[in-house]
C-alpha cells in the first residue's frame, strides 16, 4: 500500500499519528519491505515475519537477523 506515492504516504502516516494512532509494519522481511522503510516511515511497532523468529534457538544466523532489524528500528524511532 506505501509503495505508490512514498512522500504522500509519509504524509499520510505523520496526520495519522498527530491524532494517536500507532502505525505497525506487519511482517517485516518478506515481499515488498525494505530496510529503507525502518529510516524513512513512522513505525510504532514492527512485526518480524515468523521464518525469521521460528526456530531460532537451531539457527542462529535467524536470531542475528531478528536483532539486527530490532536494533535497526530501534535506532531510527
Amino acid at each position: 500500500m506505501l509503495l505508490g506515492d512514498h512522500r504522500a504516504a509519509l504524509d499520510t502516516l505523520l496526520r495519522v499519528r498527530e491524532l494517536g494512532v500507532r502505525v505497525s509494519m506487519d511482517d517485516f522481511g518478506t515481499g515488498y519491505s525494505s530496510l529503507s522503510y525502518l529510516r524513512s516511515f513512522p513505525f510504532d511497532k514492527i512485526k518480524i515475519d515468523q521464518s525469521f523468529v521460528r526456530g531460532q534457538s537451531d539457527d542462529p544466523s535467524g536470531m542475528a537477523i531478528v536483532r539486527a532489524i530490532a536494533g535497526l528500528a530501534r535506532v531510527s524511532a
